[in-house]
């Protein structure tokens, strides 16, 4: 006769619950659960948790704890990238088929190996193996999807949900008792998890959409209309030159995978040196480098990261125009100066930017690339900085694109482009 405690109610659930109040981290709820059914004789010999993300490039991640190793693995599955066996897999299968629990002996008489993963585990000598399914759900879309939707669009509103799966490693395997008190203590697994888990929706969904300082501060509590604070940056503010007249001749789909190839020349460097994309303005975008306050070598900095930035994605432009007929020239504006960084908008809908007379500079100073034939100018301002960084560094050669009036802005600004060859030539005309 088993002298194991059968009932629930001893440690393990207010462990769960301390760890749900606690925010503890995923990796941690898992292994600590697998450890306590063990201390009770339950021979969990390998526990596996599957979670569907809010994410831009990852769809799902696994959790993996085997006992021998007493430690948990993660594993991330890219939105189109499932593992090569995914289809055929009993996790495919329940979810496809929207079954929440399923059983399996690994051997005996009464072993079903109907799976290549169940085999699998049986070779391992795993003897069964048991999972569950629990959906949970966020909250209900604003807005039907409207007739004509295009493949896919259902799919963002499908459940999401935990999927665990446990191997047992006694050679007896679980009783019935064993199976029920394993199922009894899932709800409050889940509860402890999925606190930490809409914690990472929250953190990633707003990284994705407001950038990563902007999405720190919102979660601190940065959420009042009219809260902003004070900071001096260098902008970037780029724009791609003739996309009105390209967008009138490409359909809807081809436009917007365009746009997305051309942005993502343009992320990828501005965050590799520390900049923030705050804003996607139709086919542009404006960006951030915090420069600090002391005016000097704080700037320097920030003017020279912004500039990197800024060759860098004219390289990829160019690179891009290589392959893909759709490639457009990029023409981008750097300013520095002090802007207002915070929540603006209506009460019941904000944008977390940046404003001030120093993002109206870069944005007329962008408007001039056509006009001076340059894809790139500087301000004044980005021009003195640049000169100031010269120790160990490559120097940097201006040349002067004379001084002019911007709309809206008092006075002539002197205005810069790196001489050649500093820059890659346009990719296209």
């Amino acid at each position: 006769m088993s002298t194991r405690d059968t009932s629930p109610s001893d440690s393990i659930l207010p462990w769960l619950a301390e760890a749900a109040l606690a925010g503890r981290p995923v990796e941690e709820v898992l292994a600590g659960f697998a450890r306590r059914l063990n201390a009770r004789g339950l021979g969990i010999g390998r526990a596996y948790l599957g979670i569907r993300l809010l994410h831009p490039l990852i769809n799902a991640r696994g959790y993996i704890y085997r006992r021998a190793e007493d430690a948990v693995r993660g594993e991330d599955y890219a939105h189109a990238q499932m593992p090569d066996d995914y289809q055929e897999s009993p996790i495919q299968y329940m979810l496809s088929r929207k079954v929440h629990r399923l059983y399996r002996a690994l051997h005996g008489a009464a072993a079903m190996l109907d799976f290549p993963l169940l085999e699998l585990f049986a070779a391992q000598g795993y003897s069964a193996w048991m999972a569950h399914l629990i959906p949970f759900t966020l909250a209900e879309p604003a807005l039907a999807s409207p007739a004509g939707a295009p493949e896919g669009a259902a799919k963002q509103n499908e459940p999401f949900g935990f999927i665990f799966t446990l191997c047992c490693d006694r050679p007896e395997g679980w009783s019935k008792a064993d199976q029920e008190l394993i199922e009894s203590l899932l709800p409050s697994l889940s509860a402890a998890i999925q606190g930490r888990i809409f914690a990472t929706f929250a953190q990633d969904l707003l990284t994705t959409y407001l950038g990563g300082d902007a999405a720190q501060q919102v979660l601190q509590g940065t959420i009042t209309r009219g809260k902003l604070r004070r900071l001096r940056a260098a902008i970037l503010y780029a724009d791609l030159r003739g996309f009105t007249t390209r967008a009138e001749a490409m359909e809807p789909v081809e436009l917007v995978g365009a746009l997305d190839r051309h942005f993502e020349a343009l992320v990828e460097p501005i965050m590799a040196q520390g900049g923030e994309v705050l804003k996607f303005i139709g086919d542009g975008l404006l960006a951030a480098f915090p420069a600090g306050g002391d005016h000097g070598e704080e700037d320097a900095t920030a003017c020279r990261a912004a500039l990197t930035a800024a060759q860098q994605a004219m390289t990829n432009i160019a690179s891009l125009a290589q392959s893909d007929t759709t490639a457009m020239p990029v023409d981008i504006a750097l300013h520095l100066g002090d802007v207002l960084y915070g929540n603006v908008g209506g009460r019941a809908r904000l944008d977390f930017t940046i404003i001030g007379p120093a993002v109206n500079m870069a944005a007329r100073m962008e408007q001039k690339c056509q006009e001076l034939d340059s894809a790139l100018i500087l301000s004044g301002e980005v021009a003195a900085r640049l000169t100031q960084l010269t120790q160990g560094l490559p120097p940097i050669v201006l040349r002067s694109l004379g001084c002019h009036h911007l709309r809206g802005i008092a006075g002539e600004r002197e205005l810069f482009t790196l001489a050649s060859p500093q820059h890659p030539e346009r990719a296209t005309s």
